[in-house]
């Protein structure tokens, strides 16, 4: 019989031995592994504080948050001066559950005993910053950096309260202001793409297009999986009028992220532009398909097929849009367009009426430029549209 004593050791504390398996895996990056470490800590520990903390926290980071909440209440339960367990409980609960009071009162309640301990204060930030407590979760984070936390853990923090600001400011039209913070959350976290993605929306906003390309270019080396990026790549480059570069953006939007919102009906517009007008067709379609409300795929898929040559289904997409908004003023003038060229003078000049009332100068300057009224622009039918 082997002695319990020397380097013999005994089966009760063969635990340790799995728990620390698990811990080399994990520093490894094989979390397949680790989780079969710390699953047979528990099975022979299953009282341990510890045990309960590691396999808890593993079922947490994969998302498994029924399994992990009853193992870190234990490893609490069991000992509540485990900062570990403590984080990973407030996390799940806070973060995982929405219950950000329950959360915060535990996180509260173990700094009371820790107070300058930072993995309690990182986790205390991220349940202020969850709750839009933007300032408190800033000044937080700056203590857990102080308090001598992991820097990188603690500057990435810091730079989503400073993101969180440029957002704020950004949506009450303070655009200026909130380049500011965009910058310093960047300069904060050089690995993250999203203040940059934000900067050049901003940029736009503010009619700097070259500087919103600049970060939109930026966050592309940072994050070239990113579909937001592309997406906003593909907005800007439309509204400079390069819609090849426009397409290209929006197709990579396609291969990233298939079910991406409404990337179809912009794809679709740029290829339209470019003359591409099956494949534009076609994306359409397929728009309308996931969103059969979509006011623009309506009147451009009937736009589409206009330059096609298919008059009727071109009218069928118009009237369609217009049954949807009857003050769909583009609708109104495309589809007095093609009426024109089909000599029903009588129902365009119907339309044309409908868009003044909804914006007089826009449908006067459209009857004086389209060049499909330039054969009517004299008759009688159209004289109230006549120039000034």
């Amino acid at each position: 019989m082997p002695s319990s004593t020397g380097n013999v050791l005994v089966m009760a504390e063969r635990w340790r031995v799995h728990l620390s398996r698990g811990v080399r895996a994990l520093e490894s990056g094989d979390y397949d592994q680790a989780q079969v470490q710390f699953a047979q800590a528990h099975r022979m520990a299953p009282d341990r504080a510890e045990t309960c903390a590691a396999l808890g926290r593993e079922y947490l980071r994969r998302g498994r948050i029924d399994q992990a909440e009853p193992l870190l209440r234990g490893a609490r339960a069991k000992d509540p001066d485990l900062l570990s367990a403590v984080a990973a409980l407030a996390r799940l609960l806070g973060l995982g559950r929405g219950r950000l009071g329950e959360a915060q009162a535990l996180i509260d309640d173990a700094l009371l005993r820790h107070q300058s301990e930072p993995t309690l204060l990182m986790v205390k930030g991220e349940l202020l910053l969850e709750a839009d407590r933007i300032p408190e979760a800033r000044a937080v984070f700056e203590r857990a950096l102080e308090a001598g936390g992991d820097p990188e853990v603690a500057r990435a923090g810091l730079a989503r309260t400073c993101n969180a600001e440029g957002i704020s400011l950004s949506e009450d039209g303070q655009d200026e202001a909130a380049v500011f913070w965009f910058k310093r959350a960047a300069d904060l976290d050089a690995a993250w793409a999203g203040p940059h993605v934000n900067l050049g929306v901003v940029f736009a906003r503010l009619g700097r297009p070259g500087r919103a390309r600049e970060e939109y270019e930026r966050a592309i080396g940072i994050d070239p999986l990113n579909p937001v990026v592309f997406f906003n790549l593909g907005n800007l480059c439309r509204v400079q009028g390069d819609n090849e570069q426009a397409a290209r953006a929006y197709q990579r939007v396609l291969e990233l992220a298939p079910d991406y919102p409404h990337v179809r009906g912009a794809l679709a517009d740029s290829l339209g532009e470019l003359g591409q007008f099956e494949r534009a067709i076609e994306l359409f379609r397929l728009e309308l398909e996931r969103n059969p409300h979509s006011l623009n795929c309506w009147g451009n898929l009937g736009l589409a097929y206009a330059c096609q040559g298919e008059e009727q289904k071109a009218e069928q997409c118009l009237r369609r849009a217009l049954e949807l908004d009857p003050n769909y003023f583009n609708a109104c003038c495309n589809l007095a367009g093609l009426l024109v060229r089909q000599d029903r003078l009588a129902e365009a000049a119907e339309l044309l009426r409908r868009a003044v009332a909804i914006d007089s100068g826009r449908a006067k300057n459209w009857f004086a430029r389209d060049e499909r009224f330039a054969p009517w622009r004299d008759h009688p039918q159209f004289g109230f549209l006549a120039s000034e």
